[in-house]
């Protein structure tokens, strides 16, 4: 007698909690639409509706609109990551995997060899491995 279960089908579909919108979608309304309706009761006529009309979009845009098939809101939050990130990039010139000739040197150094260094040879596999990778450094 084997036992039948059922496996979840569309797990990646929100549920819809708020009539036809998912509960990120009615925040995003409600909150996009109540701002507007604050500035169009708090701000002077000429400037009211322009002004309430920016976060009614905003909110309309961030609950319906995709980009690349991705939420607007994953962009806005990309924007913001980028933002404040770090954007320290370092250049370093490949001009072999670019398929220019290699800068001519006017003088040529004659190169000291470097000296190599030996691993120390134990019974230990595991630190003579760490050793190697310059995980642990010698105690001896």
């Amino acid at each position: 007698m084997a036992m039948r279960f059922e496996v979840p089908q569309f797990i990646d579909i929100k549920d819809k909690i708020f009539g036809p919108f998912t509960l990120a979608q009615f925040i995003f309304l409600a909150g996009g639409l109540g701002l507007g309706y604050a500035i169009i009761r708090l701000v002077p006529t000429i400037l009211r509706w322009p002004l309430a009309l920016v976060p009614a979009v905003f909110g309309l845009a961030l609950a319906f609109y995709k980009v690349n098939g991705r939420p607007f809101a994953m962009m806005v939050q990309a924007f913001f990551i980028y933002l404040f990130a770090s954007k320290l990039f370092i250049w370093q010139q490949r001009t072999e995997r670019l398929g220019a000739n290699k800068p001519k040197e006017t003088k040529k150094k004659k190169k000291e060899p470097e000296p190599e260094v030996v691993a120390p040879m134990t019974n230990d596999r595991l630190r003579d491995l760490a050793w190697n990778l310059d995980i642990l450094e010698d105690d001896d």
